[in-house]
């Protein structure tokens, strides 16, 4: 559910996030024959914008089984700077209006940050809910080009008509999360808040 005030962040300091680099136009291999190209073909068949009865919102669920690690699909929108992210949500806080803007941290020898908003320009990515126990996860991926994809994996098994959500924290860390508004998740590990941050 995205509410007034609400910032998807999504920190890369744990040992389980890493990135992804997948094969591209420099790369010698048959395309027709390479399965390093998921994210490239675009979302993942058979998922479905629905109202989701326990978020009280629009979610997105799968109607069929989906395995481990598979990719599902793109948080896709306009790429922002950070002082356009801010000033977009100022106006997001004044206005009540729901917020897709979901801000990708990684730590490498420099600290890189992916800014992107779905609502004017996006795909179904955005229709995925906060959960405190998700069952799908957040990772950059590389293909023609130094800025990340972000692209939306299994975390688990995933079976047909199951809602897909991830963490909004990109993990169980909620150092540095600011006026975190109720969580609806109903997980047995839930915070009972969504993880809020500034930018």
């Amino acid at each position: 559910m995205r509410v007034k005030g609400e910032l998807v962040v999504i920190p890369n300091e744990s040992q389980q996030f890493r990135s992804i680099l997948e094969c591209n136009e420099l790369c010698e291999c048959q395309i027709s024959k390479c399965l390093n190209r998921r994210v490239q073909y675009g979302p993942r068949q058979k998922l479905e914008v629905f109202e989701s009865p326990l978020y009280k919102s629009k979610g997105l669920r799968t109607t069929a089984y989906i395995p481990s690690g598979a990719f599902i699909c793109e948080y896709a929108g306009e790429l922002l700077t950070l002082s356009e992210a801010q000033k977009r949500i100022q106006i997001i806080d004044e206005n009540s209006q729901m917020n897709y803007i979901l801000c990708l941290y990684e730590h490498s020898k420099t600290r890189l940050i992916t800014i992107v908003d779905p609502s004017k320009r996006g795909n179904i990515g955005r229709y995925l809910n906060h959960s405190c126990q998700p069952n799908c996860k957040i990772l950059p991926v590389r293909t023609n080009c130094p800025i990340p994809k972000i692209g939306i994996f299994a975390k688990r098994d995933i079976l047909a008509n199951e809602e897909l959500c991830f963490h909004y924290a990109g993990g169980d860390s909620y150092n540095g999360m600011l006026n975190g508004k109720p969580c609806l998740c109903g997980s047995t590990y839930c915070n009972g808040f969504i993880p809020n941050t500034q930018i």
